[in-house]
C-alpha cells in the first residue's frame, strides 16, 4: 500500500511505491562533464606548446590531465546517479549521496514552493526547486536542477490541496 510505507523497509524506494522518480537534468552537469574538461585540455595543450618539455614530460602532463578530467566526469555522473526526487501523492522524498540522506516531506506541510531558473535553465526548462514547510525558517529543501520544475510544482500543488 502506498501510504503505509516504512522508511526502514527494504523495498521502500522501489518505483512501484511512487508516482514519479525524477533525476536531475543532464544540463545541470554539462559544465563539469564538457566545459571544464575542454578547458583543462586546452590549458594543458597550450602549456605543452609554450614550454620546451621533452616527450616524457609532455606524456606525464597528458596522463595526469586525463586522470583529472576522468575524475571530474566520474564525480558528476555519480552525483547524478545518486540524486533522486520521489513523488508520492502524500509526500515527497529527496535522496542525495552515495550514503543517502533521505529527506521526507509531507505534501500537506509544504507552505511555499519556489523555483530558481538560470538563464540557460529557462531556455532548456530546468530549475532548482525550493520548498518551505510549516515551522521552518528558510527552505526545508533546496534541490538540484530538475527538468520541468513548473510541472513538479503543479503536481505538488494539485496533491497538496487534495490532502487539505
Amino acid at each position: 500500500m502506498k501510504n503505509k510505507m516504512d522508511l526502514n523497509s527494504d523495498d521502500f524506494l522501489s518505483e512501484n511505491n511512487f508516482d514519479y522518480m525524477l533525476k536531475p537534468s543532464w544540463w545541470n552537469y554539462f559544465p563539469s562533464i564538457v566545459v571544464l574538461p575542454a578547458m583543462l585540455f586546452g590549458m594543458f595543450y597550450l602549456l605543452g606548446q609554450k614550454t620546451m618539455f621533452e616527450l616524457p614530460n609532455k606524456t606525464l602532463i597528458v596522463i595526469g590531465m586525463s586522470i583529472i578530467v576522468l575524475l571530474i566526469i566520474l564525480v558528476s555522473l555519480i552525483s547524478r546517479y545518486f540524486t533522486t526526487l520521489y513523488l508520492h501523492h502524500d509526500y515527497l522524498i529527496y535522496k542525495k549521496g552515495i550514503f543517502p540522506r533521505l529527506k521526507k516531506i509531507s505534501l500537506a506541510d509544504i507552505r511555499t514552493v519556489d523555483v530558481d531558473f538560470s538563464p540557460i535553465g529557462k531556455l532548456l526548462d530546468f530549475g532548482k526547486l525550493k520548498l518551505a514547510t510549516a515551522g521552518t525558517d528558510g527552505y526545508e529543501l533546496i534541490s538540484t536542477n530538475f527538468n520541468n520544475p513548473i510541472g513538479i510544482i503543479k503536481y505538488l500543488n494539485d496533491h497538496r490541496t487534495e490532502g487539505l
